[in-house]
């Protein structure tokens, strides 16, 4: 649809962003999960929201992301840190 193969696309995103495509997406997953998570919405909730194919592999790429799970990163929230 757009003229591009996708290894020119894929070559393109590592040119511009450093990353690939797929890192990509699972980063702005991420993004949309963080907010959501703030908002108060559980984590079950959040990989529901956010399209993961289970809480398991959304807390997974959470904690490989951020650095902390889910869980915490609500819990420090609450705690002010």
């Amino acid at each position: 649809m757009i003229g591009a193969s996708e290894r020119t696309l894929s070559r393109l995103f590592h040119m511009e962003l450093s990353m690939s495509f797929r890192r990509w997406r699972i980063t702005l997953r991420i993004h949309h999960a963080l907010a959501h998570l703030t908002d108060g919405m559980s984590v079950t909730e959040t990989a529901v929201a956010c399209c993961w194919s289970s809480p398991s592999s959304f807390i997974d790429a959470f904690t490989e992301v951020i650095g902390q799970t889910p869980g915490r990163y609500q819990a420090d929230l609450r705690n002010g840190r």
